[in-house]
């Protein structure tokens, strides 16, 4: 038995660890110190990443990913669940049926498994990742950093007035609540058309033209806390249905801002409320107060007068939110985050 160790041992470490799992490292390796390079010269990553190699990346994949209906994404990640799990199950099954001592099998796994996850996070920050590290969008906008917007009254109360007078010129539903249409693609060429407006005031490139899709598991990802999408191996943009009809503007704009290279979520969502307070549609407009809005307690809101208008659309939302309460160990996860 100890020969048949013996025998097995040099063998595993010279052919048994297959050479994906070794370029997996080693592309690892060489991520981190892209990363790195990207931290220290973000305007490279701004130039030449953020502006032509991802824009190159993105029109080759949404021409792909357009030219069907259904989300890609979706497929992509069901394929790779059921390709990795197939090849856990083969390589256990070929290790068991060879003898090979049980620490052998664990540091082959941990080997592979460090070296899928290597060529994953590789492909992840090439077609999309480094744009964390492109210049941030408060920088591009030049806002001021040392005023800070929760104690700039004079912005509350236009935010309060804006909301409130707005939400009175809003039709609603036989419950009390804003209406808002139920096809999420009804507002979606508008949208585009205004996150694209805004890029340009940037000197940036516009998005790849693209349509708006959505997941095919929606109720199982909003679960998991989810509105939207977006997916760097595909080129789409997703939102997660059912999503409250109000937020949904919004939500749509946010992940336009993912796929113009806006990693940022703080700054996607910047550029989604940009986009969505010029509007010239009412409904726009308040689509990006409300969400601001909806991130308050409803304890805090009370302090703001909003109108009984906003109160009752709240109210609807949190009823709407609460039908989908998330799943035990996201709640678990959030708590330790700090978002419960």
């Amino acid at each position: 038995m100890n020969r048949l160790v013996e025998k097995v041992r040099p063998h595993f470490f010279v052919h048994s660890i297959d050479w994906l799992a070794i370029v997996g490292c080693c592309l690892f390796l060489v991520s981190q110190i892209i990363i790195w390079l990207a931290s220290v010269y973000p305007t490279w990553i701004e130039e030449y990443y953020s502006q032509f190699i991802y824009v190159s990346i993105v029109q080759f994949l949404s021409a792909i990913s357009g030219s069907v209906s259904w989300s890609m994404t979706d497929l992509i990640f069901l394929m790779m669940f059921f390709i990795i799990l197939s090849l856990i199950f083969l390589q256990l099954k070929s290790d068991l049926s060879r003898n090979i001592p049980a620490s052998i099998i664990v540091m082959k796994a941990l080997i592979q498994g460090f070296g899928t996850l290597g060529l994953f996070y590789f492909s992840f920050q090439m077609m999309w990742g480094l744009n964390y590290y492109r210049l941030r969008l408060p920088e591009m906008m030049k806002l001021p950093q040392v005023v800070d917007v929760r104690f700039d009254d004079l912005i509350w109360k236009k935010l309060m007035t804006g909301t409130k007078t707005l939400r009175g010129e809003l039709k609603h539903d036989e419950q009390g609540c804003a209406r808002y249409p139920d096809d999420f693609r009804e507002f979606d060429q508008e949208i585009n058309r205004l996150v694209n407006r805004q890029l340009l005031t940037l000197q940036l490139p516009e998005q790849v033209p693209t349509i708006v899709k959505s997941r095919v598991w929606g109720e199982v990802f909003k679960r998991m806390g989810n509105s939207g999408i977006y997916g760097p191996f595909t080129g789409e943009v997703n939102i997660v249905e059912p999503l409250y009809s109000i937020v949904r503007p919004f939500t749509i704009g946010h992940e336009r801002a993912h796929l113009a290279g806006i990693a940022w979520e703080s700054d996607a969502s910047l550029l989604s409320y940009v986009a969505l307070l010029s509007s010239t549609d009412k409904r726009l407009v308040y689509s990006a107060l409300f969400s601001f809005w909806s991130g308050f307690s409803l304890r805090q809101l009370k302090d703001f007068d909003l109108g009984e208008g906003f109160f009752k659309d709240y109210q609807c939302y949190q009823f709407f939110q609460k039908q989908y309460p998330p799943f035990a160990f996201y709640r678990q996860l959030w708590k330790i985050y700090g978002f419960f």
